[in-house]
């Protein structure tokens, strides 16, 4: 796939899991609303921005390996917040 933003979704509130991996994916902005999200796999993009995903409440697993750009505070805090992360252990100082 080659998608490249998640861009605005509209108002989903039963929407739960959510696959994105093998994509482009810089940022998670667009998932903000998505308030009933529990899964989320964004593995294999080019994320740089997760910034989104510390809005999401009820985010509870999320998949993020594969995403060499990736900050290595902003994963250490989603896994203060989220039950399970899946990460790379080569991310960005």
């Amino acid at each position: 796939n080659e998608i490249t933003e998640i861009g605005t979704l509209p108002s989903l509130p039963s929407l739960t899991v959510i696959n994105m991996q093998w994509n482009d994916l810089v940022s998670t902005d667009g998932l903000q609303g998505l308030t009933s999200l529990t899964n989320l796999t964004l593995y294999r993009n080019q994320l740089t921005d997760i910034s989104a995903l510390f809005e999401l409440e009820s985010l509870n697993s999320v998949s993020l390996s594969q995403n060499p750009n990736l900050s290595c505070s902003d994963l250490d805090a989603l896994q203060e917040q989220v039950d399970f992360v899946s990460r790379d252990s080569n991310c960005q100082e």
